[in-house]
């Protein structure tokens, strides 16, 4: 290990920070980060818009150069009396704006006055051109350094007009290719926020308008499908200072929520969506004169929640979660109240709802039986951790079970066969599963806990659903020994779902593990076997000799099950459960196939979901 001295503390200038750190500022150095940078700049016009000025947003694409046009104020520009330069400093000086100032802005998402310049200083190319009382000032940045400088006498409408082109040298995770179609779902997504504003989004080829009169009461119709009814549940509330507009409207889908502040969208969420859920099921229970499950009233919701508040408080600073405490306490009565309205209003839909709500709690109920059973057939499984398993030739038990002995899940019969030669017999069980077990995660709980195999995983485990005791189970660890291939990697993100939906305390406790199987192997002259895991892994270190490509675990010997799974040379991936990873899995479980089959094919290495 090199020595750490003052030689190695470095000082870095806000544009260099800013440069050699964009995830700090907006998020990722991804296309995510490319589309925060945007939106960051089209958020500057939609503030002017929410003061009172500019009637359009004009957004256009030129390859991967996106240029914003208002027609509000303009940017205040002008040299100060202590030699400043006002435009200059807003896009490049750390803690520069006019939003730190509650006079002269309130209700605004960007307070830190780091979002604009985070764009301007991670672009390859920037220009700001502001116009106001006859006057325009023009500053222009090259990869955050400023170029050029003039202020003129100008006769164009007032406004602001920024151009500029995400630098590849700065979001270098992956090549940039700006999306018009995800420009447009941006644009008309704020468009429902800010009623009467006008957004004109075109790339030369196309020109889309996003204009709506209703805000989030259009936003449910147009996202919902299947409508259950035809009429939305709304209400807008005002508190002082605060406002809050709820639209609900229930599907035949799945769950669907969009929460927005001051004009920005959350996709985390935050404390205005839990304040929403928390009255949900606080109305539906009492109507229903019972408990129910939040996720029950929810089922097939589309629903929306959009906020005003002067100082909003962010998670981050990409703002991608509310967390403004007073939120909470607003969200809930505007919700109870819309709930009321739309129950006065429209007797027939609303009653309809609640039928609707009652047969998905009865069906939940029976779902609850269902897994009961599952206990009841785990019985014995709870009085000791010792007790065998009911027989199986699919499982092959450790002598020794409880805290310190590893249950292998592998992958099919030759597999279990192949690697029941090179285990421990005391501490190492081994359990087979054929095929592609059910997905926990798209599947109603019922179809998921009448499944064999996973009650075969329950049992071996000695996990009881909704009753997890780790001092009761049979084997302390788990480890999936699936192929290190995307058939391999699709029944390990199998595995992992259903660990998350009936045992996620497993993964909170880091009990469960990925096994890295070896895809190369080379024999020597000399008669050594050298194990490479992976592509990279083989190009990089492998030696000379017969080279050997490992389709499955299967192919193993027992002596190379013993050398490259077991004992010394075993490798091990933990899965360090974070909400990212949740995240992650939940789009990768879910109904977008086509994100799944992409990530599967072109992400072998499920180890990134362990990070």
């Amino acid at each position: 290990m090199s020595e750490y001295g003052i030689n190695d503390i470095e000082s870095l200038s806000f544009r260099e920070g800013i440069r050699q750190r964009i995830q700090m500022y907006l998020g990722s150095n991804d296309m995510a980060g490319v589309y925060a940078g945007i939106q960051e700049i089209i958020s500057n016009s939609v503030d002017e818009y929410y003061m009172g000025y500019g009637d359009e947003i004009r957004v256009s694409l030129n390859g991967n150069e996106v240029t914003v046009s208002d027609r509000a104020r303009g940017v205040p520009f002008g040299i100060k009396p202590d030699g400043s330069n006002v435009l200059v400093d807003i896009y490049s000086k750390s803690h520069t704006g006019g939003k730190f100032n509650d006079k002269v802005y309130r209700s605004v998402v960007g307070l830190n006055g780091t979002g604009a310049k985070a764009t301007c200083l991670s672009s390859s190319h920037f220009k700001i051109k502001s116009v106001r009382d006859g006057k325009a000032a023009t500053a222009i940045f090259e990869e955050g350094n400023l170029i050029s400088y003039e202020e003129t006498e100008c006769n164009e409408h007032s406004g602001t007009t920024v151009t500029f082109t995400p630098d590849e040298k700065v979001f270098t995770l992956e090549p940039i290719n700006i999306d018009f179609n995800y420009l447009c779902t941006m644009c008309k997504n704020i468009s429902y926020l800010t009623k009467g504003l006008k957004f004109i989004v075109n790339n030369g080829k196309e020109e889309k308008i996003f204009f709506t009169k209703n805000g989030i009461y259009d936003l449910v119709l147009d996202e919902a499908e299947k409508k259950l009814h035809q009429v939305p549940a709304y209400f807008a509330y005002t508190e002082g200072d605060l406002s809050c507009e709820v639209a609900l409207l229930w599907t035949e889908g799945k769950e669907k929520s969009f929460v927005f502040t001051n004009g920005a969208q959350q996709e985390a969420g935050g404390t205005s969506l839990t304040g929403v859920k928390k009255a949900l099921t606080r109305f539906f229970k009492t109507r229903l004169k019972g408990e129910i499950a939040g996720e029950v009233i929810r089922n097939g919701l589309v629903y929306a929640v959009s906020c005003k508040l002067p100082n909003p408080s962010f998670s981050n600073q990409t703002k991608t979660k509310i967390n403004s405490p007073e939120l909470d306490g607003l969200a809930q009565k505007t919700t109870t109240n819309a709930l009321i309205e739309f129950e006065k209003k429209n007797p027939k839909e609303f009653k309809t709802i609640v039928d609707l709500i009652g047969k998905m709690r009865k069906a939940e109920q029976a779902a609850e039986k269902a897994k009961a059973a599952i206990l009841r057939s785990n019985k014995d499984i709870e009085n000791t951790v010792k007790r065998k398993v009911f027989a199986s030739d699919k499982l092959k038990d450790a002598r020794k079970l409880g805290q310190s002995a590893t249950l292998y899940i592998v992958e099919g019969d030759s597999a279990l066969n192949s690697m029941a030669q090179g285990r421990d017999v005391n501490s190492d069980g081994l359990l087979a599963i054929r095929g592609k077990i059910v997905n926990a995660l798209s599947n109603p709980l019922d179809k998921v806990m009448e499944n064999e195999e996973v009650k075969l995983i329950c049992s071996a485990l000695g996990v009881t659903p909704n009753s997890y005791k780790a001092g009761k189970l049979r084997y302390g660890r788990v480890v999936f020994a699936t192929d290190a291939d995307s058939d391999g990697s699709h029944i390990c993100l199998l595995l992992l779902s259903l660990a998350n939906t009936l045992f996620p305390e497993m993964l909170n406790e880091h009990r469960i593990f990925r096994l890295d199987a070896p895809t190369h192997l080379v024999k020597t002259k000399t008669g050594k076997t050298f194990y490479y895991y992976g592509a990279e892994d083989f190009k990089k270190n492998h030696t000379a000799g017969d080279v050997v490509l490992l389709k499955g675990l299967g192919e193993l010997s027992a002596d190379q099950v013993r050398d490259s799974l077991f004992g010394k040379n075993q490798r091990l991936t933990p899965f360090n459960w974070t909400v990212d990873a949740d995240i992650l899995l939940n789009q990768l479980m879910g109904e977008d196939s086509d994100f799944r089959r992409d990530y599967l094919f072109e992400k072998v290495d499920f180890t990134t979901i362990a990070e």
